[in-house]
């Protein structure tokens, strides 16, 4: 929930953090910088590492 602390983290521009953002929003009609988009996006990528649904 830090755009600065995890743009740093990823080795790239907080811009274009915010750009990859919006695209997930615009994608999948949930809002990552919400409390309930971070749980619905945080569950779906665990799912799917794990192997739950094919790739």
């Amino acid at each position: 929930m830090h755009r600065r602390n995890t743009a740093a983290a990823l080795n790239i521009h907080p811009r274009t953090l915010d750009y990859r953002l919006q695209r997930v929003r615009r994608l999948t009609d949930v809002d990552p910088g919400s409390a309930r988009g971070v749980r619905i996006l945080s569950t779906v990528v665990a799912r799917a590492a794990s192997g739950a649904w094919p790739a």
